[in-house]
């Protein structure tokens, strides 16, 4: 099965999403070309890719996303894991359970989308909505 390479870039600096012309990876480093700097290498720079799934509204899903799935009523993180995409649930007023990656209760996005992707729905991500997870920094 092949899919669609895609990356988004979260700067934690200005705390926003990057558009893809802004971005200048070279030489194992990413740059960031901002309206009003230039080539400013930036720590605060996360890559964030593409799981090639889309939710039942057809937004595209990617790491860090959160959704939210209507059949069991329970919120989760997408993530990436021991080379898989990953669905970290939270359940019971969306507190986070501590996961393994041999969990039963980490499910391969792939699989739990591909097999009920009408429930499901992304209603934010980690960074921009951290109050769905009732997480603060």
């Amino acid at each position: 099965m092949s899919r669609e390479i895609k990356f988004k870039v979260w700067d934690e600096e200005y705390e926003e999403f990057i558009n893809e012309d802004e971005c200048v990876f070279s030489n194992g480093t990413l740059f960031r070309n901002h309206k009003d700097y230039m080539n400013l290498i930036s720590d605060d720079l996360t890559i964030l890719q593409y799981t090639g799934l889309k939710d039942k509204a057809g937004v595209e899903i990617y790491e860090g996303d959160i959704f939210y799935d209507d059949a069991d009523n329970h919120i989760g993180v997408v993530t990436f894991l021991n080379g898989a995409f990953v669905c970290e649930s939270y359940f019971d007023g969306f507190e986070k359970e501590e996961l393994e990656p041999s969990d039963n209760r980490c499910f391969l996005a792939e699989r739990l989308i591909r097999d009920y992707g009408n429930v499901f729905e992304v209603i934010g991500n980690i960074y921009e909505n951290k109050e769905l997870l009732n997480e603060t920094d």
